[in-house]
């Protein structure tokens, strides 16, 4: 009878969620908006932002601009961490280049850059673009939270 009963209870447990991920999953994948500009950058000049984490996420930081004879520069320097207790003021900028198969890194193509940052919730970051130092050049900023929920 003890056999029969342990198991009742583990069945029971489990179905009501309390430790298996049956009927209420711990963890969502979970993607969504946080910021987005179209703005122009002066020859030389720079372009700030602050972006704020609303969850304890990775924020995906996107810059695209459609001159590509023009090279822009791209920075995120940590300036509240938020609930993220010792966290250091770093400041973060894109690889090299996106990675992909290829034994030898590529680097990203003309108007492209992208980086993945730590954005506990309430983390904030300064975002600056560099304007390339012969033109005025628009761009867009996209910055997403992603969650991934490991498996």
């Amino acid at each position: 009878m003890t056999g029969r009963l342990g198991i009742f209870v583990t069945m029971l447990v489990c179905a009501t969620g309390a430790g298996c991920d049956v009927v209420a999953p711990s963890c969502r994948d979970e993607t969504g908006g946080v910021f987005a500009i179209d703005a122009q950058v002066p020859a030389g000049g720079v372009a700030t932002y602050t972006v704020t984490s609303p969850k304890s996420s990775n924020l995906v930081m996107r810059l695209t601009w459609p001159e590509t004879a023009a090279t822009l520069g791209f920075s995120a320097t940590i300036t509240d961490c938020g609930g993220h207790t010792g966290c250091m003021m770093i400041t973060a900028m894109p690889p090299f280049g996106p990675g992909g198969s290829s034994p030898a890194p590529q680097p990203w193509p003309p108007g492209l850059r992208e980086m993945v940052v730590d954005g506990w919730q309430g983390k904030a970051y300064r975002v600056e673009i560099t304007g390339d130092p012969n033109r005025d050049t628009p761009f867009a900023l996209n910055v997403t939270y992603r969650i991934t929920c490991e498996r």
